[in-house]
C-alpha cells in the first residue's frame, strides 16, 4: 500500500510538535475531491489526529449540518443521511440535548447561535463564532448574532464583543447596525471559539465568553474544528487529545485561513459514511457533513431557455383574443 507521509513541525505560540501525517483515502470508497489523513506524533504513542480535506470546486460537493430533536450516535446519524465525512457539531446541553450553536440550512435557521450567557449572576450578551457555506459555494468563518430567526435575521460582524478573562461587566447587546446582514448565506454551523480569521490566528476565548462554560484553554482533550484554504478546501479536524490553545497552528498549519472550534471533549468524533474513524459513544444532537450536492435540495438551473411572442409564426391564438 503506497503511503503519502507529510511532516508539519509546529512550534509557533508555544506548540512544539512534530505531527507526521499519512494519507489513507485509498482504503475508503471516497468521491473525487475529498482526500483523507491520519496524523501520529513519535514522541506520543497515544496520539492521534484525523482530517479530511474536501474540495468544494467539485461540483458534486457541498458541507451542510444537520439537526436532530433526539440525540444519535454520530456514526448512525452519518449513515441515515447519507454523508461522505462527519464530525459533530456544536454546543449542546447534555441532559436535555438542547441546541446552542447555529444549525443552518438551505434557507432556514434551524438552531441559533447562544445570544445571551449568565456569568457572575449576570446576563451576558455575547456574539460567537460560525462556519459558513455561501451560495457561490466559497466558505468562511464569522462571527455572527441572530437578531431572528429567519435567515434574514443573522448579521456578521468584524469582531466579537471585547470581553476580557472574567470580565465583571457585561457588554451592551449587539446592534444591527454594528454588524452587516449575512445575505449570502446557504448552509453552516455555530461553535467557537475562532481560530483563524483572514489568515491570522485569532483565539478569541475571552471575547466569547467560554471561559466558565467548562471548555477549558489549556488542558489536553479531543478537539473538533473545521476550516477553509485559501483555494477553497474546506478541512474538517478531530483529535484524540490537543490544547485548545494548540488548535490555531495546528489549522494553520494544515492551510486553514479560515476555522473555528466545534464542540470537543467527550463530543469529538469522525465517520466516512457508516465507518467510524473516533467515536467515544456520547450521541449528539446536531452533525456537520461533506456531502453530495444534492442532499441540499436546491432549484434546479435552467440549461434552456425559450421565449415564446405571440407575433411569432409558430403562435396559434385561440379564443376571445
Amino acid at each position: 500500500l503506497f503511503k503519502f507521509i507529510v511532516v508539519f513541525l509546529l512550534f509557533q505560540k508555544g506548540f512544539s510538535q512534530t505531527i507526521q501525517w499519512t494519507e489513507k483515502t485509498s482504503q475508503y470508497n471516497l468521491p473525487a475531491g475529498i482526500r483523507f489523513y491520519e496524523g501520529t506524533m513519535s514522541n506520543d504513542p497515544v496520539f492521534k489526529a484525523w482530517y479530511a480535506i474536501a474540495d468544494l470546486s467539485n461540483q458534486n460537493l457541498a458541507i451542510r449540518p444537520y439537526a436532530s430533536t433526539t440525540r444519535k450516535d454520530l456514526v448512525q446519524f452519518s449513515s441515515e443521511v447519507g454523508a461522505y465525512v462527519t464530525i459533530n457539531g456544536g454546543y449542546f446541553d447534555m441532559t436535555t440535548g438542547a441546541i446552542y450553536s447555529s444549525v443552518v440550512y438551505p434557507n432556514e435557521v434551524k438552531y441559533q447561535n447562544v445570544k445571551t450567557l449568565t456569568r457572575n449572576s449576570q446576563s451576558y450578551p455575547v456574539i460567537r463564532s460560525f462556519f459558513g457555506m455561501n451560495k457561490d459555494f466559497s466558505c468562511s468563518a464569522e462571527w455572527i448574532y441572530h437578531f431572528s430567526s429567519e435567515m434574514s435575521g443573522v448579521y456578521k460582524f468584524n469582531n466579537p464583543l471585547a470581553y476580557s478573562y472574567n470580565d465583571p461587566n457585561p457588554k451592551p447587546a449587539p446592534q444591527p447596525s454594528d454588524g452587516v446582514q449575512y445575505t449570502n448565506l446557504l448552509t453552516g454551523i455555530g461553535g467557537g471559539p475562532m481560530l483563524v480569521k483572514d489568515g491570522v490566528q485569532r483565539l478569541t476565548y475571552n471575547e466569547e465568553i467560554f471561559w466558565g462554560s467548562g471548555v477549558e484553554l489549556n488542558d489536553s482533550r479531543p478537539r473538533t474544528a473545521v476550516g477553509v484554504t485559501a483555494d477553497n478546501k474546506v478541512i474538517f479536524f478531530v483529535t484524540n487529545g490537543l490544547k485548545l490553545s494548540d488548535m490555531p497552528t495546528v489549522m494553520q498549519s494544515l492551510g486553514c485561513v479560515n476555522a473555528i472550534n466545534l464542540d470537543g471533549g467527550g463530543s469529538s468524533a469522525m465517520a466516512i459514511k457508516n465507518q467510524t474513524i473516533y467515536n467515544q459513544g456520547r450521541a449528539v444532537p446536531a452533525i456537520f457533513c461533506v456531502t453530495h450536492r444534492d442532499s441540499l435540495n436546491l432549484p434546479k438551473t435552467p440549461t434552456y431557455e425559450n421565449i415564446i411572442d405571440t407575433e411569432m409564426p409558430q403562435v396559434e391564438k385561440q379564443g376571445g383574443w
